[in-house]
């Protein structure tokens, strides 16, 4: 089964651009269907430019009884915050610091992930995707 929205984008006033996005219903718990997005600027049939990116759908509201609630199940909220900071080197991360702490947060079973004070490395939310788990910013 496939899930087709319509969302209208605003470029300029009084010129509109449609979009269609497609995905298949997102799975129980933290899985959600995932993949390419594509968007290519024509003239005519003539392509312009294009621009590719992962994305990706979850739906989740809040329950007084059942708490917590991501694509349609109870879905437990074990979080760490995370500084993207280290000693000596401060703010300047490498990649493998960066996945030094996600192995971290991924041994102590956490399910979500407080990114604290300030924008973190787009590497971070990279490998936050790819391991599934919700961040807050």
């Amino acid at each position: 089964m496939r899930v087709f929205k319509r969302i209208k984008a605003v470029c300029r006033p009084y010129e509109t651009a449609d979009f269609k996005i497609s995905s298949k219903p997102a799975g129980g718990g933290g899985a959600y269907k995932k993949g390419p997005a594509k968007a290519e600027l024509l003239d005519g049939e003539t392509v312009l430019d294009t621009v590719s990116t992962r994305i990706g759908f979850r739906t989740f509201k809040i329950d007084p009884d059942n708490g917590f609630i991501l694509n349609g199940e109870e879905y437990p909220l074990r979080g760490v915050s995370r500084h993207q900071d280290r000693w000596g080197i401060g703010n300047a991360l490498l990649p493998e610091h960066h996945e030094e702490d996600m192995e971290l947060i991924c041994e102590v079973s956490a399910t979500t992930i407080r990114l604290a004070h300030y924008q973190h490395d787009q590497y971070f939310y990279d490998l936050c995707d790819e391991k599934g788990y919700g961040h807050l910013g």
